[in-house]
């Protein structure tokens, strides 16, 4: 039997390039581009639905991901970080647009930190109150385009929490005067069988787990 993880990194592998519209695909290295949106952790995408809220499936619902999730656990925190694109209108799942070199995850880790609730989250500071939704809108240099399953690379110049901006899709032009990039669509195949989300592991593990069934209660 295949596992959950060969089974969907083979099916976002195949979507990934032929999705991304032309103007991502024809970036180049060194470009400098605007980005915003919500950051999710790659376990997250990969598990198909939230660690610590397995009633939604993660690229539907980054709203409901906790900073907690994001920064606390290893297995969350060790995987890479991508900057999801919000879905077009009238669809609601969100894209894999981008993800951070991992200088640049070390930078949005700190600043999810400083304005994560710290009730909420153990290795946030006494700094903030956000405790789910975190998204960022970032300048940056494009390390590396896609390939294979995994989206533009990009290596962080500034960053800004835009979680509660009442409209973050003007971030790029109101706090860096640029224009956000061309969005990526998302990606809408995923695996018919999520993996139950039992386990919580400290430490990001070798191989993920052998799924045969959703997590109980989430939705379809």
């Amino acid at each position: 039997m295949l596992s959950f993880t060969y089974f969907s990194s083979f099916l976002i592998s195949v979507s990934v390039l032929a999705f991304l519209p032309s103007s991502v695909r024809a970036q180049s290295v060194g470009d400098t581009v605007c980005v915003e949106g919500y950051v999710m952790d790659y376990f997250c995408i990969d598990y198909v639905y939230l660690l610590d809220n397995p009633r939604y499936k993660t690229l539907e619902h980054p709203d409901k991901h906790t900073v907690h999730c994001l920064v606390d656990p290893g297995i969350c925190n060790g995987s890479p970080f991508e900057i999801l694109t919000d879905p077009p209108e009238g669809e609601i799942v969100y894209g894999r647009g981008w993800r951070l070199n991992e200088s640049s995850k070390q930078t949005v880790l700190e600043l999810a930190r400083t304005v994560g609730d710290n009730g909420d989250c153990y290795t946030c500071y006494e700094t903030g109150t956000l405790g789910n939704g975190f998204r960022a809108a970032m300048t940056a240099e494009v390390v590396a385009l896609p390939d294979g399953d995994v989206p533009p690379v990009l290596d962080i110049l500034e960053v800004q929490d835009t979680s509660t901006m009442d409209d973050p899709k003007t971030a790029c032009r109101s706090l860096f005067a640029m224009d956000e990039f061309g969005v990526a669509p998302a990606l809408t195949t995923e695996p018919s069988s999520p993996p139950s989300a039992s386990f919580y592991p400290s430490t990001a593990p070798t191989e993920y787990p052998t799924v045969s069934s959703a997590p109980a209660g989430a939705e379809e």
